[in-house]
């Protein structure tokens, strides 16, 4: 990729406008597209993770901060408190609410499930409120539940699959290989019940040593999110945390390995010059690795989807913190707390607030706070 590429794209503080399309005013392949958030663009995400419990063990997970995964559940938040939460969210300038987990449709909180938590939030618009809400799940609960979080209000979903091979599945990401089923068949009820623009996030890993991984996989995965109507397929890094013990073996960043799978994947496609584009797509990748903004989303345009990435080595904060997740967005983690990022501090104030009966305008400084720890 030529210097003058990669130099306009990174722009600085004029950089253009956080989410223009950038393939005509750099000169990229007409396939390539780049996409810039800025740290205002990114402090109007609020992800909830609404449980620290799913049932999956996926080998990489860092469940959102929250520690290791749990096998039974356990609500620390009603869907009243977390309904104050976005409310209050909204009110200081924040478009979209994304719940997550762990297994976000595992959530239970006496009565009320997953399904009632996304009719609470849709209420909201009848305040006045304008907002996408959407969830990042497994997919094997989705058979169940995909059309009526539809009816409750929820927009869309993705959902998280790495595989579609039972052996690299069971070894890595649940020990029921059945449950692969479970998720393709919850991609088929999300697109039946609407919950669209379907996507996959696609985390990318392979161990020589161990002899499993998904690179020789990622053919298809495209073929099934061709076949399940996703609109779009988004292949991550492993991100390193704590309790990775086995990063080094697995982890991919657009290394030879990477680029040689993503090669074949587009030689599939009937991509033009298939190496050319993954060398952009690489320079691109490395050209923003460490840095906290702008965050940078990029990829191409097959026939059929949208092929995306993100340029994220280890992680985009500086200094002692840097192999973490950059800041993607405010999070609420499933016991109340605020962070910033995935390993920041937490803070419980805002949710006791909502529990002392603060006042809105009190409620909203709080928050207001809690977004100055953004980096």
């Amino acid at each position: 990729m030529p210097s003058r590429s990669a130099s306009a794209v990174g722009g600085g503080s004029g950089s253009p406008p956080e989410s223009a399309a950038l393939t005509r005013t750099v000169g990229l392949p007409p396939a390539v597209w780049v996409r810039l958030h800025s740290r205002q663009r990114l402090q109007r995400k609020l992800r909830i993770s609404v449980t620290d419990h799913c049932n999956f063990t996926c080998f990489f997970c860092h469940n959102e901060g929250q520690g290791p995964i749990r096998r039974t559940a356990r609500a620390a938040l009603r869907t009243d408190e977390i309904q104050s939460v976005v409310r209050v969210a909204l009110a200081e300038g924040v478009t979209k609410i994304k719940l997550t987990g762990g297994e976000p449709l595992l959530f239970r909180s006496g009565r009320e499930d997953a399904v009632t938590l996304v009719r609470k939030l849709a209420q909201l618009r009848q305040e006045g409120e304008v907002f996408d809400l959407s969830m990042t799940t497994n997919g094997s609960l989705l058979p169940g539940y995909a059309e009526r979080l539809a009816l409750a209000g929820l927009d869309r979903v993705t959902v998280s699959m790495t595989t579609t091979r039972s052996t690299t599945f069971g070894a890595l990401i649940a020990s029921n290989q059945r449950m692969l089923h479970r998720v393709l068949s919850g991609l088929a009820a999300a697109q039946r019940a609407g919950l669209t623009p379907l996507k996959i996030n696609a985390v990318l890993y392979h161990s020589a040593r161990h002899g499993l991984g998904n690179l020789g996989d990622i053919r298809e995965l495209y073929q099934a999110a061709v076949e399940y109507g996703v609109s779009e397929l988004r292949f991550f890094t492993l991100l390193w945390h704590d309790s990775f013990e086995r990063f080094d073996d697995f982890y991919h960043f657009f290394s030879p390995e990477m680029r040689e799978a993503l090669a074949s994947l587009l030689r599939h496609c009937r991509v033009v010059a298939p190496v050319e584009i993954v060398e952009i797509l690489s320079a691109l990748a490395v050209s923003f690795a460490h840095r906290v903004y702008p965050k940078i989303e990029f990829g191409l345009v097959t026939d059929q989807l949208r092929l995306g990435f993100e340029a994220m080595k280890f992680g985009r904060l500086p200094g002692n913190a840097g192999l973490q997740e950059g800041p993607y967005a405010m999070r609420l983690s499933g016991d109340g707390a605020l962070r910033a990022t995935l390993t920041g501090s937490p803070s419980y104030e805002l949710i006791r607030g909502i529990r002392d009966g603060l006042a809105v305008h009190e409620l909203r400084h709080i928050y207001r706070a809690a977004l100055e720890e953004m980096p």
